[in-house]
């Protein structure tokens, strides 16, 4: 048999580096995303309690794949020892679970930011949050299936146990289903901010801009695929240690994809803070947003829907021409937005007073050159 497997070499080496290698990508990118929302926008919240999950579940199946390592992960099952075959098939067992969970909770930190800036409307909200317990369900049922399918649970890594376990492929065609549904969700994370940034009213380079980076979970669907291309080794026990090099692979890029996703579109505050020249009229913010995503300021009888605002926004309007890109909810009709072209005025009350209500006058709505367009 093993001459048919050809020479005893170890192919999980360099899968092992791509694998730490993109688990370091996707933790940098998450601290910096939790460095923007714990110091810079002081927006800490779910959505990255979520992220953090990830990463840290992503960091514990890398961990897990290099103990598999160490017991022969890579190298063909035929040519291990017993206690490598017994410890390298365990290890991999318990670390699928890390591998669904890591990109669950990737997604679900996801489609909570999509909730918060894009959740203007009442059916947005529900779809959102639907999906949101639809992935958190089914995935966790999948958790749960990879440890029932044999009543011994040591049966799945100890062959000598006699025990009554499903068929291998049944695994398998969980596998698909399941894979299938999250690349599903992946399409609707890339598509849903596209849709609703293109039917903004804004510069057509800016447009481009924004649904781009808020769209990055397309990556993350092409890893799903690709993974998806990998899942027969599920079924083939008889190499195990072998074949599931590539799919574990692509489980941990598809995962740091989705993380890498959920974080890039949230460090604008930051480059804004190292790099101040980096800011521009044409630009977006998504510094800090509310339980929906909107905004509100009551400054000079005007409302604004914003992805950002400062703290000076409430007391003076911007020195330049912007465009807020989120429809307004609960003052407006939805899916409308606001642009102004405004000069820098500050507000002084007792001036105001002085002049008679003039200075205000001077601030209203009509003089601030407001338009509003409707999608």
């Amino acid at each position: 048999m093993t001459s048919e497997l050809g020479p005893d070499h170890n192919i999980g080496g360099p899968a092992l580096g791509v694998i730490w290698m993109m688990v370091g990508i996707a933790g940098s990118v998450v601290g910096l995303r939790i460095a923007t929302q714990t110091f810079v926008t002081r927006k800490f919240g779910l959505s990255d309690v979520l992220i953090l999950l990830s990463i840290c579940t992503l960091a514990g199946m890398a961990s897990l794949i290099t103990v598999q390592y160490h017991y022969g992960w890579g190298r063909h099952y035929a040519y291990l020892t017993s206690i490598q075959k017994l410890n390298a098939i365990k290890y991999n067992v318990i670390c699928q679970s890390f591998g669904v969970m890591g990109s669950t909770w990737g997604r679900l930190s996801f489609i909570v930011f999509m909730a918060q800036i894009f959740g203007t409307t009442k059916p947005r909200r529900i779809f959102l949050w639907a999906l949101f317990w639809a992935q958190l369900l089914t995935n966790g049922v999948v958790v749960i299936t990879l440890y029932v399918q044999c009543n011994n649970v040591k049966a799945l890594w100890d062959f000598s146990i006699e025990s009554y376990c499903w068929k291998s492929d049944v695994q398998t065609k969980i596998g698909y289903a399941h894979s299938t549904w999250n690349g599903f969700t992946d399409l609707i994370l890339t598509i849903l901010p596209a849709v609703v940034v293109w039917n903004l009213q804004m510069n057509m380079r800016l447009k481009l801009g924004v649904a781009c980076l808020l769209s990055l979970s397309l990556f993350a669907f092409v890893g799903v695929i690709m993974k998806i291309v990998y899942l027969h080794a599920l079924s083939e026990k008889d190499d195990y240690t072998y074949n599931t090099v590539p799919m574990f692979t692509w489980i941990i890029v598809e995962g740091t994809l989705v993380a890498i996703a959920a974080s890039v579109p949230l460090l604008r505050p930051l480059i804004n803070k190292v790099r101040p020249s980096a800011r521009s009229s044409n630009t977006y913010e998504l510094e800090k947003y509310g339980k929906y995503g909107n905004q509100i300021s009551l400054t000079s009888n005007r409302v604004f829907s914003k992805l950002g605002s400062s703290s000076e926004a409430e007391r003076q309007t911007d020195s330049s021409s912007a465009e807020g890109i989120l429809p307004m909810q609960g003052v407006l009709a939805s899916d409308r937005i606001l642009k102004h072209t405004s000069y820098t005025v500050r507000i002084s009350e007792p001036f105001d007073q002085a002049l008679g209500g003039a200075g205000s006058a001077g601030l209203s709505s009509h003089s601030a050159e407001e338009k509003m367009w409707q999608r």
